[in-house]
């Protein structure tokens, strides 16, 4: 199937503040099927699931829900960039599509967001899959000072945005970058430091979001501290073998209960090696019960 996927359905929801939030779904139209959320990471979008989503398994076996977090993708919020509201974005989304009991699929930021939605409405969520989530305790010291150093700067950046937009000045519309051509593109560019900051740093994403609202996220990155301890639903933790943010591999696992998968890849494990990743996710999925695992209606 791959890339001769139908595209997903558009859909949306309005959030209890009257955001509204855009998402994505086909796959399996089965009530017995599967069911999976797909959360991406601090300034992308829903395109960063395509090629993964694409595949048989998923299509064909799954019900699959890709959402725009709020203040990402179509989803353009300006409010509401916060652990618990997002949280109850998901559990919203996931009993209006009557999603029954989901299996969460986070990279980094989505990740970390992931494990809150968890410990919002458990019942409605079967399992975790985290890639690469952003554990602040275990990141090198270097990006850790340097965040201490740029956060003051980061808030008087905000201040002023905020009141830029309370205004009236503000961006309405905003480039949708595909990720799934733009990492193809970039991957034979990336070929110095100097490059990957040019191809790959904030400005990029700046370009697809409002300000305000990726200098929120960027925070809540840090500064957010996921229940790690308390997660007691089937947990997969997978990450790239020569992803270099923490201190050392062991440090990496997030979670205590569950299992660490490592792959070879960098931090992006979806561009580097979608098709371990994409193993991975079916192995867990046909772990954790398959169909009969997700049958029953959460509360």
């Amino acid at each position: 199937m791959g890339s001769d996927a139908p595209p997903l359905r558009h859909r949306t929801i309005a959030a209890d503040d009257g955001e509204l939030i855009h998402y994505y779904i086909g796959g399996r139209d089965n009530p017995d099927a599967p069911r999976l959320l797909f959360l991406h990471g601090l300034g992308s979008n829903r395109t960063r699931w395509s090629r993964l989503t694409a595949q048989p398994f998923f299509r064909q076996d799954c019900r699959v829900i890709v959402a725009d977090l709020r203040g990402h993708g179509a989803s353009h919020a300006r409010r509401g960039i916060d652990e618990e509201t997002i949280s109850r974005d998901l559990c919203a989304l996931l009993a209006h599509e009557g999603a029954g009991r989901a299996v969460l699929i986070g990279h980094c930021w989505g990740a970390n967001l992931a494990v809150r939605a968890w410990a919002r409405c458990p019942g409605r969520i079967a399992g975790l899959i985290l890639i690469e989530p952003f554990v602040v305790e275990t990141l090198r010291r270097g990006l850790r000072v340097l965040y201490a150093v740029v956060r003051p700067f980061l808030w008087l950046i905000a201040v002023a945005v905020k009141g830029l937009n309370a205004l009236g000045v503000k961006r309405t519309t905003f480039r949708l970058v595909d990720y799934e051509i733009y990492d193809e593109w970039v991957r034979s560019r990336l070929t110095s430091f100097w490059a990957a900051v040019r191809y790959m740093g904030p400005w990029v994403d700046l370009q697809t979001m409002p300000v305000v609202s990726y200098l929120r996220a960027f925070r809540l990155l840090f500064a957010y501290r996921p229940p790690w301890a308390t997660v007691t639903c089937p947990v997969l933790s997978i990450y790239g073998k020569k992803a270099d943010l923490a201190e050392s591999p062991g440090q990496q696992v997030a979670p205590p209960c569950g299992r660490a998968l490592f792959i070879e890849a960098s931090h992006f494990v979806l561009t580097d090696n979608m098709p371990a990743v994409a193993s991975a996710i079916e192995e867990f999925v046909q772990q954790t019960g398959g169909q009969a695992a997700f049958s029953s209606t959460g509360r």
